[in-house]
């Protein structure tokens, strides 16, 4: 099995998190909260109908748990060992996966 270089962990992990939490969070409350209910209501006044006022709470709820499953998502990826397979696999790791593959000057051995 071939050397690969140990990834470093990434920096700043908590404000990562809390990035994605803004990053996702505004954009879904926005559309969740607003949006959404304005174009169904839009679609049930063609059938005289009218949004029952549960389903904007319902629509903020979905809105905050993307927004929750995002933050986790971001924390479980900044992980070292979840880091360091993503860096040599994919390209969603902090270093590129080429330098992941081929540079061992961050340390000997593998992680895994």
């Amino acid at each position: 099995m071939a050397k690969h270089a140990q990834i470093p962990t990434p920096w700043y992990v908590n404000q990562r998190v809390w990035r994605t939490l803004f990053q996702v969070g505004l954009p879904s409350l926005l559309t969740f909260g607003l949006l959404v209910p304005e174009v169904i209501q839009i679609v049930l006044d063609g059938y005289g109908e009218t949004l029952p006022p549960s389903a904007r709470g319902w629509l903020i709820g979905a809105a905050a748990f993307v927004t929750v499953t995002a933050g986790i998502l971001s924390k479980v990826m900044a992980l070292p060992t979840i880091n360091d397979w993503l860096s040599r696999h994919t390209l969603f790791g902090t270093v590129p996966k080429a330098v992941a593959a081929a540079d061992t000057s961050w340390g000997e051995g593998s992680r895994g």
